[in-house]
């Protein structure tokens, strides 16, 4: 069961290149965790964050390189490019989460109309890649806290960067405008130049479009806000007969990432879709992008709480257990170190996609 469950946590990987193209690769910012997409722990967070005279002197003598990193931050990572065949349904797909996801984790990013003076705080509101468009909220994130800008009266301007509101990253640059909007240089060669458009500083980086627009308050965003809600919710009482039926994948959260509805243009249900029979028997499919895995699983029912065992090819079995909350069956766990939420729904017909036409990016 965990191996298959792994497997989901990839998918969310998948999921993610929507906000990873437009998120830092430079991998040696993300402290050292081998460039995991889901950041570093809240402690390895908050220790980046923290600032001092000294980190900011040693940020100044490496600023040279800092513009160039910030264009190259913007592409599309090389081990996550885009195809251009399939660029639109991920654009498809992202604005689909966008608004189906509600903003319950994030709090600021007020807009705020330009009064002609630049000194404040600017975030990231859109970005345009090839033919897709990023923008709102991609999974329950807020695309405002990949990219964040403090502009300073004295010349100066702090750079964040963050992965999913995690190991946030801070340069101190320098600023000054232009006839046209802004410039942002570090201490060698290489700027950043921003035009004003329509209350937006649009910039071309790394090949896409980036815009940035003033805000009275940074994004914030928490990755595991919507655990508590889960963990307040009473369970239900639970039986062997409610059990019994089909019941497919309705939401996973992994890494303060929520995967829900449709991902990349393809069900979500598809990916986990598991039968229940009488006698305690019962199968599990796992349809990872049209590759279809298939096994047995045993379960039973005890003091309202349903235990899922699966056995795979080898032979080797694991046990998940599920309680009943608002009429879905609720598993949370932890696997190789990250905390997962599964969600999956009964349903009278078990859905169904065709992915032979189906381009993962």
């Amino acid at each position: 069961m965990r191996k298959l469950i792994t497997a989901a946590a990839a998918l969310l990987l998948a999921a993610s290149l929507c906000l990873t193209s437009c998120g830092n690769d430079d991998s040696s910012s993300d402290g050292g965790n081998g460039g995991s997409p889901w950041g570093n722990t809240a402690s390895e967070a908050e220790g980046s964050e923290a600032s001092s005279e000294e980190k900011k002197d040693s940020e100044k003598e490496d600023v040279s390189s800092t513009a160039e990193d910030v264009s190259s931050a913007a592409a599309v990572p090389a081990d996550t490019s885009m195809e251009e065949n399939s660029a639109a349904d991920v654009s498809s797909a992202a604005e689909s989460a966008a608004e189906s996801l509600p903003d319950d984790s994030s709090k600021g990013g007020e807009p705020v109309q330009f009064s002609g003076n630049y000194v404040g705080k600017w975030e990231l509101k859109e970005m345009v890649s090839g033919s897709t468009t990023i923008k709102g909220n991609i999974m329950g994130v807020p695309v405002g806290i990949l990219f964040q800008f403090e502009f300073k009266d004295d010349g100066t301007v702090e750079m964040m960067q963050s992965e999913y509101g995690k190991d946030i990253k801070r340069t101190l640059l320098n600023w000054k405008e232009t006839d046209e909007g802004v410039s942002i240089t570090g201490d060698g060669e290489g700027s950043i130049d921003f035009k004003l458009e329509n209350g937006l500083l649009v910039a071309q980086m790394g090949g896409s479009v980036v815009k940035i627009g003033q805000v009275s308050e940074f994004s914030t965003y928490d990755p595991d806000s919507g655990d508590d809600a889960d963990d307040s919710t009473p369970a239900s009482s639970l039986s062997e007969a409610d059990v019994i039926g089909k019941w497919e994948l309705e939401e996973m959260k992994s890494g303060g990432l929520t995967m829900k509805g449709d991902m990349m243009g393809a069900p979500v249900a598809v990916m986990f879709q598991f039968e229940f029979e009488s006698g305690g028997k019962g199968t599990l499919s796992r349809n990872e992008f049209g590759t279809v895995e298939k096994g047995t699983i045993e379960w039973k029912v005890n003091n309202d709480v349903l235990s899922v065992n699966f056995t795979d090819e080898t032979g080797t079995g694991e046990t998940l257990d599920f309680s009943l909350k608002n009429n879905l069956l609720v598993s949370k766990f932890n696997d190789n170190g990250q905390n997962m939420t599964i969600k999956i729904k009964k349903v009278d017909k078990f859905t169904t996609f065709d992915f032979s036409n189906f381009n993962m990016p």
